[in-house]
């Protein structure tokens, strides 16, 4: 009949006008977003873009975007907008401006973290406001300085495992990449949750293992790919069906780990150090309460755990492996690290703790390695409060509105030539007593600063300087030059595209 037809036509009517209201509306609040961007452009700086694209290319994972990247922020003093299709973003990279915005801007960006959520929860890398405020007082323990003491034999342990394994590689090249994150990943699996995988005799034959390398892949990978932002698309991909598998794998590692441990901790226990065990991160977190009494979830617990694991094995070892390679283009500079621990040392087999405080040119010269290839090349945040920000040249202000995403460009301001002489050398006397004290707060930030200065900073640098301190007293590291110079790229982490070879 008649009346069978108009009513699916109606809805169908009803359905067109409502998606072109969706349509409409979202033309409108991207065409305000483009608008917003364009006045930005002209007033702080951009440089020639793509059309469509922007300025995809300065911004792509690749040694040349990085480059290009870096060499165009020597042109724009402190500040840039980029352009990413029709987003725009303000990347910073002066110590006036990146200080600025630390300082004031603790709110976590969406587009630069999203995609990490599904695997690390709202964990205190990826929480904002009153969540992290939270997680950051019930952590902060964690990290105590008498902790990270204790965690000493482990570095030790796992670097002996590195050096048995290298033995039979004397006289030969090993791509440093492959061997020292299965290193720092056996050492943050043994303090988060004392679990053994001896991951450097196991490899990546452990599903564990090739789950967390295969995630921190994939996510930087669809980071930079427009098309699979959604999760609905993504989803329907292969590496969505991917990520999905591999997350299962880790979150049900992690879980169960957590649940056994809470049958054997008494919460009204207090952790305590002994001769005989260690306390993991796992032990502070059972254990954590807030100032109502509340503790943290087994969810929450899993969640900090899961970024303890992705923050603290990646980051270190990109850190350790530049400072290697560093050191094997400066000889020099090696055999000075390499007498300084040896006289600190006394003929002792296993450097403590305690060592790491008079090796103060091994500091100088793994401070200039963060430096010149920094392990985290950038952050993102988001304006929550307009902010003012002043090139540094001509002192022009700009006020960025809410909603903003703002990029500390680390790599940058490392780099940048107003802040550095000769910011491409590898000079370690830039960071002696002296020179060091002249240094803008903000000049030198590889671990963040300000509110979100990273909570394991403390623990990344013992675990760094132990490690290579003991590789020194084994081994001198040269660079082989049959083989391709590093090509920078930022994966999560700076590595190689083409390996890091010694």
């Amino acid at each position: 009949s008649v009346k069978g037809f108009v009513m699916p036509t109606l809805i169908a009517d009803l359905v067109l006008l409502f998606v072109l209201y969706l349509l409409g509306k979202a033309v409108v609040r991207n065409w305000k977003t483009i608008a917003a961007g364009r006045r930005m452009s002209k007033i702080i700086g951009s440089p020639p873009a793509q059309w469509i694209v922007g300025h995809a290319y300065s911004l792509a994972p690749t040694p040349e975007g990085l480059l290009s990247n870096v060499k165009t922020a020597a042109s724009y003093p402190g500040m840039m907008v980029l352009w990413l299709a029709h987003k725009w973003i303000v990347q910073v990279y002066h110590p006036d401006t990146v200080g600025k915005v630390l300082s004031t801007q603790a709110t976590k960006d969406d587009m630069t973290y999203e995609y990490l959520k599904a695997w690390v929860g709202y964990g205190i890398l990826t929480s904002n406001g009153e969540r992290f405020q939270r997680q950051k007082k019930l952590l902060v323990t964690a990290f105590h300085q008498d902790l990270i003491k204790q965690y000493s034999p482990v570095f030790t342990k796992a670097t002996d495992r590195l050096i048995e394994k290298w033995t039979e590689k004397q006289n030969q090249s090993v791509e440093l990449f492959e061997d020292i994150s299965l290193l720092t990943l056996d050492c943050i699996l043994i303090c988060a949750m004392s679990t053994d995988l001896d991951c450097q005799r196991i490899g990546k034959q452990h599903p564990y293992i090739d789950a967390v390398h295969q995630l921190a892949y994939l996510a930087i990978k669809r980071f930079y790919n427009p098309w699979v932002r959604h999760d609905f698309i993504y989803n329907l991909t292969s590496e969505g069906r991917l990520w999905k598998k591999l997350l299962k794998v880790v979150h049900e590692m992690s879980e169960s780990v957590v649940k056994a441990r809470r049958k054997v901790v008494s919460i009204s226990d207090k952790p305590k150090l002994s001769k005989t065990k260690y306390v993991d991160f796992l032990d502070v977190l059972l254990r954590a309460k807030d100032e109502s009494g509340e503790g943290l979830t087994d969810q929450e617990i899993r969640e900090q755990v899961d970024t303890f694991l992705f923050a603290g094995h990646d980051t270190t070892a990109s850190a350790i492996c530049w400072f290697l390679y560093n050191l094997a283009c400066n000889p020099e500079y090696q055999d000075k690290c390499r007498k300084e621990v040896k006289e600190v040392m006394e003929g002792r087999k296993d450097v403590q703790m305690f060592d790491i405080g008079d090796m103060t040119y091994l500091n100088m010269c793994l401070k200039e390695s963060m430096r010149l290839h920094s392990p985290i090349p950038f952050i993102g945040r988001k304006v929550k409060n307009p902010i003012n920000l002043r090139r540094p040249n001509d002192n022009t202000e700009v006020t960025l509105c809410p909603g903003t995403t703002i990029i500390p460009h680390l790599l940058s301001l490392h780099r940048n030539p107003d802040v550095w002489d000769e910011p491409e050398v590898y000079d370690p006397e830039r960071f002696n007593t002296k020179n060091a004290s002249r240094l803008h707060p903000y000049a030198y930030i590889p671990f963040s600063a300000g509110p979100r200065i990273c909570i394991g900073q403390n623990f990344a640098l013992v675990e760094m300087k132990l490690t290579v301190a003991k590789l020194l007293l084994n081994y001198e590291f040269y660079v082989d030059e049959d083989i391709p110079k590093p090509q920078p790229i930022p994966n999560v982490v700076l590595r190689s595209q083409n390996g890091l070879y010694v």
